[in-house]
């Protein structure tokens, strides 16, 4: 939602999907041993770095600048089964969306652009990313652990789309009939061998956020923390303060005031739906209570 919206911002250029095709070309992941979605930047040398900013220059495009931005009239139809069909079309996907909107903004390309990007396994890639762009701005988005959590343990059982890759031919997951990794590849993921789903979402949860919130330290001023319940309950004031921190003309976000842009679901948030999985949920909060605590949220 937060994404939609920047990237509905006419001074902001996006790529309108996640940028892992353009860091996984240089970085690319597999599940091997050792392995795993963090890059430091000491892995990154300069002509890397300059190769990649160019390949962030000539994928993004502008919605923005032409005012396109879905309504929540908009929002509500593509909740509908009809709407959801539509959404289904190819021509629609978020990749062709990119193309399309690259192609259209290419004329108005001009050096310096400024990107809003959103790859949470980006997570684990800050140093990366301050090697590739000069003084990027970070928005950390944090949510309530429980309700994250139980939307990766969801995302793990419910939907293809996050699947990465395969397991090695020893590696097995209890409580999961699948056989391919979902989501980020954290770093040792090689000790959840055997382990059950729950406990590795959580690990998943816990080492997101801890490489965030650790890198994110050392970049001062540059990084704002904003929580998913403020922004879903009163975006207005949230999105005038990023404008604010960011620089940016807070006029073309009061559209969202009313209500923030759709997103790839078709549900309401709802803040307390992690009880449906809630037996789990809680057999899992003593290994990311502390974290929890440092992002400001109390589990009990």
């Amino acid at each position: 939602m937060l994404f939609n919206a920047l990237s509905a911002h006419p001074d902001l250029w996006s790529l309108y999907r996640e940028s892992d095709a353009i860091i996984e070309h240089f970085f690319p992941v597999a599940m091997e041993s050792g392995r795993s979605d963090v890059v430091r930047s000491d892995q990154v040398d300069d002509y890397t770095a300059a190769r990649m900013e160019q390949n962030f220059f000539d994928a993004v495009g502008k919605m923005g600048g032409s005012q396109v931005a879905l309504s929540q009239a908009s929002g509500n139809f593509l909740r509908t089964p009809i709407g959801r069909r539509f959404l289904s079309i190819p021509v629609l996907s978020r990749l062709r969306l990119s193309m399309v909107m690259s192609r259209v903004g290419r004329h108005r390309k001009q050096s310096p652009l400024r990107i809003v990007e959103k790859t949470p396994e980006n997570c684990f890639r800050i140093e990366l990313l301050e090697r590739v762009f000069e003084e990027p701005l970070y928005i950390h988005l944090t949510r309530e652990p429980r309700a994250s959590i139980a939307s990766i343990l969801t995302g793990w059982r419910d939907s293809h789309e996050f699947r990465r890759f395969e397991f090695p031919s020893d590696f097995h997951i209890k409580g999961y009939t699948g056989r391919a990794w979902c989501f980020g590849l954290v770093p040792g993921w090689e000790d959840l061998k055997g382990s059950n789903l729950n406990e590795v979402c959580a690990r998943q949860w816990l080492s997101y956020s801890q490489h965030a919130r650790d890198d994110l330290a050392k970049v001062g001023s540059r990084s704002v923390r904003v929580a998913y319940e403020d922004l879903t309950r009163d975006p207005g004031p949230v999105l005038r303060r990023i404008a604010e921190w960011a620089d940016l003309d807070h006029q073309p976000f009061e559209r969202f005031v009313a209500g923030l842009p759709i997103v790839n679901t078709f549900s309401k948030p709802e803040p307390d739906r992690w009880r449906k999985v809630e037996r789990e949920i809680n057999g899992i909060l003593p290994i990311v209570a502390e974290e929890a605590a440092a992002l400001g949220y109390r589990l009990s």
